[in-house]
Protein backbone atom coordinates (compact mmCIF):
# COMPACT_ATOMS: atom_id res chain seq x y z
CA UNK A 1 0.00 0.00 0.00
CA UNK A 2 1.69 3.04 -1.07
CA UNK A 3 0.65 6.71 0.94
CA UNK A 4 -0.27 9.69 -1.27
CA UNK A 5 2.62 11.96 -1.48
CA UNK A 6 5.32 9.69 -0.31
CA UNK A 7 7.19 7.44 -3.11
CA UNK A 8 7.90 3.63 -1.90
CA UNK A 9 11.91 2.47 -2.33
CA UNK A 10 12.28 0.53 -5.49
CA UNK A 11 12.42 -3.15 -5.07
CA UNK A 12 15.71 -4.73 -5.85
CA UNK A 13 14.09 -5.48 -9.25
CA UNK A 14 13.61 -2.29 -10.04
CA UNK A 15 16.54 -1.35 -9.28
CA UNK A 16 18.00 -3.14 -11.99
CA UNK A 17 16.16 -2.03 -14.20
CA UNK A 18 16.80 2.07 -13.48
CA UNK A 19 18.96 3.65 -15.81
CA UNK A 20 22.26 4.56 -14.59
CA UNK A 21 23.23 8.00 -14.62
CA UNK A 22 25.03 9.78 -17.01
CA UNK A 23 28.28 11.43 -16.90
CA UNK A 24 28.39 15.00 -16.25
CA UNK A 25 30.04 16.75 -19.51
CA UNK A 26 30.64 19.73 -17.10
CA UNK A 27 32.97 17.70 -14.83
CA UNK A 28 35.81 16.98 -17.41
CA UNK A 29 38.68 17.82 -14.69
CA UNK A 30 39.89 14.52 -12.51
CA UNK A 31 40.34 14.11 -9.01
CA UNK A 32 43.79 14.13 -9.03
CA UNK A 33 44.00 17.33 -11.07
CA UNK A 34 42.20 18.70 -8.06
CA UNK A 35 44.21 17.09 -4.90
CA UNK A 36 46.83 19.74 -4.04
CA UNK A 37 50.25 18.30 -3.99
CA UNK A 38 51.80 17.37 -0.49
CA UNK A 39 55.36 17.93 -0.11
CA UNK A 40 57.54 16.35 2.04
CA UNK A 41 59.67 17.81 4.48
CA UNK A 42 62.93 16.64 6.56
CA UNK A 43 60.35 16.69 9.36
CA UNK A 44 58.00 14.36 8.16
CA UNK A 45 60.77 11.91 7.06
CA UNK A 46 61.90 12.33 10.61
CA UNK A 47 58.58 11.89 12.06
CA UNK A 48 58.30 8.65 10.13
CA UNK A 49 61.56 7.29 11.12
CA UNK A 50 60.96 7.87 14.70
CA UNK A 51 57.28 6.37 14.32
CA UNK A 52 59.48 2.98 12.62
CA UNK A 53 62.18 3.51 15.60
CA UNK A 54 59.46 3.09 18.12
CA UNK A 55 57.54 0.47 16.46
CA UNK A 56 60.74 -1.79 16.05
CA UNK A 57 61.19 -1.03 20.28
CA UNK A 58 57.63 -1.88 21.26
CA UNK A 59 57.97 -5.41 18.77
CA UNK A 60 61.25 -6.16 20.48
CA UNK A 61 59.78 -5.90 23.54
CA UNK A 62 56.66 -7.73 22.85
CA UNK A 63 58.85 -10.67 21.30
CA UNK A 64 60.85 -11.08 24.65
CA UNK A 65 57.65 -11.09 26.66
CA UNK A 66 56.47 -14.05 24.34
CA UNK A 67 59.80 -16.01 24.95
CA UNK A 68 60.98 -15.50 20.80
CA UNK A 69 64.65 -13.92 21.80
CA UNK A 70 66.04 -14.26 18.48
CA UNK A 71 63.15 -12.15 17.20
CA UNK A 72 63.50 -9.78 20.18
CA UNK A 73 67.35 -9.40 19.22
CA UNK A 74 66.92 -9.17 15.79
CA UNK A 75 64.16 -6.30 16.23
CA UNK A 76 66.60 -4.91 18.75
CA UNK A 77 68.95 -4.34 16.43
CA UNK A 78 67.04 -3.14 13.89
CA UNK A 79 66.06 -0.83 15.94
CA UNK A 80 69.43 0.61 16.80
CA UNK A 81 69.89 0.99 13.06
CA UNK A 82 66.99 2.92 12.43
CA UNK A 83 67.57 5.25 15.04
CA UNK A 84 71.03 5.78 13.89
CA UNK A 85 69.46 6.88 10.23
CA UNK A 86 67.39 9.16 11.88
CA UNK A 87 70.24 10.48 13.90
CA UNK A 88 72.43 10.85 10.17
CA UNK A 89 69.06 12.08 8.48
CA UNK A 90 68.69 15.13 11.36
CA UNK A 91 72.32 15.82 11.36
CA UNK A 92 72.18 16.79 7.23
CA UNK A 93 69.21 17.95 7.74
CA UNK A 94 70.13 20.87 10.16
CA UNK A 95 67.55 19.33 12.70
CA UNK A 96 70.19 18.80 15.69
CA UNK A 97 67.72 20.75 18.21
CA UNK A 98 65.28 17.96 17.46
CA UNK A 99 67.15 15.15 18.57
CA UNK A 100 65.69 12.45 20.79
CA UNK A 101 67.99 11.81 23.27
CA UNK A 102 65.64 9.45 25.17
CA UNK A 103 64.75 7.64 21.70
CA UNK A 104 68.59 6.95 21.32
CA UNK A 105 69.23 6.00 25.37
CA UNK A 106 65.78 3.41 24.80
CA UNK A 107 67.09 1.73 21.81
CA UNK A 108 70.96 0.95 23.52
CA UNK A 109 69.61 -0.33 26.62
CA UNK A 110 67.00 -2.53 24.77
CA UNK A 111 69.28 -3.59 22.44
CA UNK A 112 71.63 -4.47 25.42
CA UNK A 113 69.28 -6.04 27.45
CA UNK A 114 68.18 -8.48 24.30
CA UNK A 115 71.94 -8.82 24.11
CA UNK A 116 71.76 -10.23 27.49
CA UNK A 117 68.65 -12.03 28.08
CA UNK A 118 69.85 -14.19 24.71
CA UNK A 119 73.28 -14.93 26.19
CA UNK A 120 75.38 -12.50 23.99
CA UNK A 121 77.81 -10.00 25.19
CA UNK A 122 76.96 -6.03 24.50
CA UNK A 123 80.69 -5.10 23.63
CA UNK A 124 80.14 -2.88 20.70
CA UNK A 125 76.98 -1.40 19.19
CA UNK A 126 78.18 -0.84 15.71
CA UNK A 127 80.09 -4.61 15.95
CA UNK A 128 76.68 -6.02 17.18
CA UNK A 129 76.76 -8.70 19.35
CA UNK A 130 79.42 -11.53 19.75
CA UNK A 131 78.59 -14.46 21.93
CA UNK A 132 81.18 -15.36 24.35
CA UNK A 133 82.74 -18.13 25.68
CA UNK A 134 83.10 -17.13 29.26
CA UNK A 135 79.22 -16.29 30.40
CA UNK A 136 78.60 -18.48 32.93
CA UNK A 137 74.81 -18.46 34.07
CA UNK A 138 74.10 -17.50 37.51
Amino acid sequence: MVQRGRKSCPTALERLSLPAAAPDPNRTKSTATLQKKIEVTPEDVARGLEKATNTLLEESAFANANGNLRVALEKARDAVKKERQLTKHRDANGLQEQQNVELTYATSLNLALQCGDSRFCFADVAAGCKRTTSWRRL
